[in-house]
């Protein structure tokens, strides 16, 4: 058993971050061979204290034979075990939560339209462009076979020659053939004319703007792992760019935050609690570019962390809401921005574990492939996690 003394400050009103000093670490270790200024080694027997003057490492190296750590956090005892596979993979998503808008004056039914139309890809605007182009063809060939003499004075034309007569007008080709006559076959020809402008108008804009839009096709980890890095427990979320080095992406960042729900009571005396969002620091959260390489996100989780001694399945840990994670790079062919965001419940977060290795290399061939299969595919693996039962107030 090693023992470690941590002055911090955890889960406060105002922030929800750690305040931790570690020059008051302390450790006792049996049998432990450590190296000492000028490179040699020495033993450390169970009575022998080494102290840290100066920041260190919470958590011992790998491969020292320590399984358990008890650290001392907001003054609280906090007992960190190396365990693996503490979670499961979620068995499916939970139910997404409907949310509304009541009582107030949204924007115009116009400019909703517009924004339900732009969320539909460019084969599908293309398809319904197209039913409705014939749809309205249609109606207005049948409203001309009322007429008694038809759409051009000819009682004997077929239902077929008037949906070409309307096909000619709406698309304003015109061969000459047909000519109508009368007031209501004219009147349906300027309102043809002016639905069809209208309806080619607002395709044009969508294929426009669907054709120089940016776009990607990021790829998220579905979960989040929890497993030691270099004996270090840390946050892993995968990243990757499904259209390689076809539509390479420059200048990639991110941001990683969490939401959070704190509890007070009010000059009431009621139970009260709000949400915050806060960040959370990350390794590395920019890149030069991200072509075929699957990009691996990791978020330290020691004492510089706001999550550091947390058990996401007892409070305060349970009082997390979700994870987020925001993307944003330059798009190479156009220059402009694409961005993607993902959510991840508490659930998904997968303690006691590490992602596959997704890399298949061939040396002989000289070839770097990136398996998606084991994209969001996890084995178990050890991390340092606090046990069970330790009381927070």
């Amino acid at each position: 058993m090693a023992n470690r003394v941590v002055n911090a400050s955890a889960w406060s009103l105002r922030g929800f971050h750690h305040r931790i000093s570690s020059r008051d670490l302390t450790r006792s270790v049996k049998d432990e061979k450590e190296k000492v200024p000028g490179g040699k080694l020495r033993t450390v027997t169970e009575e022998q204290e080494v102290e840290n003057q100066a920041a260190v490492d919470i958590f011992p190296m790998s491969g020292s034979g320590i399984d358990k750590i008890t650290g001392i956090v907001d003054g609280r005892e906090v007992l960190f075990e190396l365990r693996e596979d503490v979670t499961k993979t979620p068995t499916a998503n939970p139910q997404p939560l409907e949310k509304s808008i009541i009582n107030i004056n949204r924007s115009s039914w116009d400019m909703r339209l517009r924004w339900w139309l732009m969320t539909f890809h460019l084969p599908t605007i293309t398809v319904f462009y197209l039913i409705m182009f014939l749809a309205v063809n249609f109606v207005f060939a049948a409203l001309w076979s009322i007429e008694e003499g038809k759409c051009c004075g000819d009682a004997n034309q077929s239902y077929t020659q008037i949906f070409d007569f309307a096909i000619q007008t709406s698309t304003t080709i015109g061969y000459g053939g047909y000519v109508p006559t009368g007031y209501f076959s004219n009147f349906l020809v300027v309102f043809l004319s002016f639905f069809t402008l209208i309806l080619n108008t607002v395709f044009a804009g969508l294929l426009f703007l669907k054709f120089v839009s940016p776009s990607a096709k990021i790829e998220f980890s579905n979960v989040i792992t929890m497993t030691n890095v270099n004996g270090i427990p840390c946050l892993e979320i995968r990243i990757g760019n499904a259209d390689g080095s076809e539509n390479k992406l420059l200048d990639a960042s991110v941001r990683f935050t969490y939401e959070f729900f704190t509890n007070y009571v009010d000059e009431k005396g009621e139970q009260q609690r709000f949400a915050q969002r806060s960040n959370l620091n990350l390794l590395a959260n920019q890149r030069n570019e991200l072509d075929e390489i699957i990009w691996t996100l990791r978020h330290v989780v020691d004492e510089q962390s706001p999550l550091f001694g947390l058990n996401f399945e007892e409070y305060p840990g349970s009082s997390i809401i979700a994870f987020r994670l925001m993307f944003n790079a330059t798009q190479d062919v156009t220059g402009a921005q694409v961005t993607a965001q993902t959510k991840y419940e508490l659930d998904h977060v997968m303690v006691g574990h590490r992602f596959k290795d997704q890399v298949n290399y061939d040396p002989a061939k000289r070839t770097l492939a990136f398996d998606y299969t084991n994209f969001s595919e996890t084995v178990p693996h050890p991390v340092w996690y606090p046990a069970s039962n330790n009381e927070w107030s």
